[in-house]
């Protein structure tokens, strides 16, 4: 029998459940544009972005932001190779939000 191999990512391995994860409104809005990149993209928050993490597929944190401060931000993605990637935002207040991008 073969199983998916599991993606195991920090924000997720922090609740408890989606019940309390809701109930503490830990999840704030955020647009990335676009999510399908050539070489940037903007991401907006509705709060101010403290930090930003950048996981593979396989959940490994290839770049990592940190003191941001605004609640907008353009990354680069040169030499990135192709491939989908997650975004994950921390706020100053410790709200998260992940998003899906792919670089083409």
């Amino acid at each position: 029998m073969v199983t998916a191999p599991l993606i195991t990512i920090r924000i997720l391995q922090t609740l408890h459940n989606i019940e309390d994860f809701v109930k503490n409104k830990k999840v704030i809005d955020m647009v990335v544009a676009p999510n399908l990149i050539d070489d940037h993209c903007k991401i907006s928050s509705s709060e101010t972005i403290d930090r930003i993490t950048i996981f593979n597929i396989q959940g490994v944190v290839v770049k990592q932001l940190s003191s941001i401060n605004e609640d907008q931000y353009t990354i680069k993605f040169n030499n990135f190779p192709k491939g989908m990637y997650l975004i994950e935002i921390q706020t100053q207040t410790g709200k998260n939000a992940v998003k899906s991008i792919v670089i083409k």
